[in-house]
């Protein structure tokens, strides 16, 4: 009885345009439940970004309220800092002032020249999340909102130049003079993300037996909370160079498509927050089942919206 006296009859609702076949994205690509991801349109840095609020008021009713309007909100959580969103973006659009409705409206709106300047981003200890929020201030009851999620991507226009890489692993053991000496040749330092690292790696001394050899794309996250630092490093790929020992001057081809991998850009320092960075990993196992490494960063980033 008291929720229906003190009931504002009226819902609202808010759909954001798909104007020139607009592309979609998962919105937390980490959620594993199926039914729980959703999506999301995507948007680059400076796009306008517009859609139609709707105010929907029951029949015999009215709405009293203080204000309507729009935001654009960008938010970034750290989860096992405070867990209390940081927002670091937002900008509002009123399309109603302080009033009274007898009927359902419809209200057009455009936010026009917005720099989205980081990337939607969902880490194991971070994440950067957009949204535009509908708010209506009601004079009697609580604050009437509602959220719908976008995802902003920023391809690169300008990329740097970058010559061949090179990555020597020299493995010394006691009693043996020149264990093992490889190098790790590929074309360059910066990737896009449906690149292929192209590359050969030389056996310039074996003088232990090698069981196999696998290239790893390694993903490390570091975040900056209010009292620590959180580092996160999880193995995205993996790619078999060889089985079995090689021979003294051996070269193996190398063509590693980073295309079939769950990849972000490398991010530098968000927000003096966190970065996300990727290596290749040389990974040298031996009939002893003894474990050898050695890493090299690489820069990726977005060449087109996906």
């Amino acid at each position: 009885m008291l929720s229906a006296i003190f009931s504002s009859g009226c819902t609202i609702d808010l759909i954001l345009d798909r104007e020139n076949n607009r592309q979609c994205g998962i919105v937390n690509a980490l959620e594993k439940r199926q039914e729980k991801r959703k999506t999301a349109l995507i948007f680059n840095n400076y796009e306008d970004v517009s859609g139609t609020a709707v105010i929907n008021i029951s029949p015999a009713r009215k709405l009293e309220h203080y204000g309507i309007r729009v935001e654009l909100i960008g938010q970034l959580n750290v989860y096992k800092d405070t867990n209390v969103p940081y927002c670091f973006f937002a900008i509002f659009k009123d399309l109603d002032s302080p009033g009274c409705l007898y009927e359902s409206k419809t209200y057009h709106w455009k936010l026009q020249g917005v720099e989205k300047e980081y990337e939607t981003y969902w880490g194991v200890n971070v994440s950067v999340r957009y949204f535009v929020r509908l708010c209506v201030v009601q004079k009697y009851g609580s604050t009437l909102m509602k959220e719908v999620d976008l995802i902003v991507q920023n391809p690169v226009q300008i990329v740097p130049e970058s010559e061949k890489v090179k990555m020597e692993f020299v493995l010394q053991k006691v009693g043996i003079e020149g264990c093992l000496h490889i190098e790790f040749e590929y074309d360059k330092l910066y990737y896009h993300l449906k690149d292929v690292v192209r590359g050969k790696i030389n056996f310039l001394l074996v003088r232990i037996k090698l069981k196999y050899m696998e290239i790893h794309i390694v993903k490390t996250e570091t975040v900056k909370g209010s009292y620590q630092q959180y580092t996160t490093t999880d193995i995205i790929g993996k790619f078999e160079v060889m089985d079995g020992s090689p021979l003294k001057l051996e070269c193996i081809p190398v063509r590693l498509y980073l295309c079939c991998y769950d990849l972000t850009p490398t991010y530098n320092n968000i927000q003096n927050r966190y970065s996300v960075k990727y290596y290749l990993n040389i990974v040298l196992v031996d009939e002893e089942e003894r474990r050898y490494f050695k890493r090299h960063d690489i820069t990726l980033y977005r060449k087109e919206i996906t």
